[in-house]
């Protein structure tokens, strides 16, 4: 998959407390605010200018596309996909890893 270029304003994640974060809400967040919600990621690839991180449930896997800006590495794009079947085919339910990393996370 190719990284695109990352535009628009930095934002924080717009889900109400006590909500789970849909993935896409999670575009704009710092790195830094990504992990502080979600702890560190299972998976991450460093490039230049981008990183790839991935959030993984067992059978579906959350990734996060994240591209350096003025003030660091910002979420630019979130796509799920299903860990059992080859390709790109989307989740069943893409808010498994979600759920998957907030039930460790200490409180």
């Amino acid at each position: 998959m190719m990284l695109a270029a990352c535009g628009g304003t930095p934002h924080q994640a717009s889900a109400p407390p006590g909500r789970l974060p849909q993935p896409g809400e999670l575009r704009g967040l710092s790195d830094s605010a990504v992990v502080a919600l979600l702890g560190e990621p299972d998976f991450r690839r460093n490039e230049v200018q981008a990183e790839l991180w991935q959030y993984r449930a067992e059978d579906c896997v959350l990734d996060l596309f994240l591209y350096r800006g003025d003030g660091g590495f910002r979420v630019a794009e979130t796509a799920t996909r299903d860990r059992g079947r080859p390709g790109p085919v989307p989740c069943r339910d893409e808010e498994a890893p979600l759920r998957a990393r907030l039930a460790h996370l200490p409180l």
